[in-house]
């Protein structure tokens, strides 16, 4: 991979929210939203950091790939650290409205019927 990450152990949830939203209001939406929701946010912000998701393609990835469902989110990003989704594939999904990526059947191989 090569990237630099822009986030950090010791960094605040609000201080990495910042960082990966990129001054985006709907990005921060979202990540408000998964720091209300869930107990440990820090693993999905580490995701979105080391896929180089951040700003406005955090929104799309939630709004356009996973049709506003967090759960499904969280599948999508789940399957592309184990290497189900190719990242090259979840890139593309995002900058072009989903296109290439079939969340349902994602979330059907990993034998979920709904996603956390």
């Amino acid at each position: 991979m090569g990237r630099f990450t822009r986030i950090h152990l010791y960094d605040s949830y609000q201080e990495v929210a910042l960082k990966l939203a990129e001054n985006d209001s709907d990005a921060l939406t979202v990540l408000a939203t998964i720091m209300a929701r869930t107990p440990g946010p820090l693993g999905y912000f580490l995701q979105l950091d080391a896929l180089n998701i951040y700003g406005p393609r955090i929104a799309r990835l939630y709004q356009d790939v996973c049709h506003n469902d967090l759960g499904v989110m969280f599948e999508v990003l789940r399957a592309c650290h184990f290497g189900i989704i190719p990242e090259e594939r979840l890139e593309h999904a995002i900058d072009h409205a989903g296109e290439g990526l079939d969340v349902d059947g994602v979330i059907g191989w990993l034998g979920t019927e709904e996603a956390a």
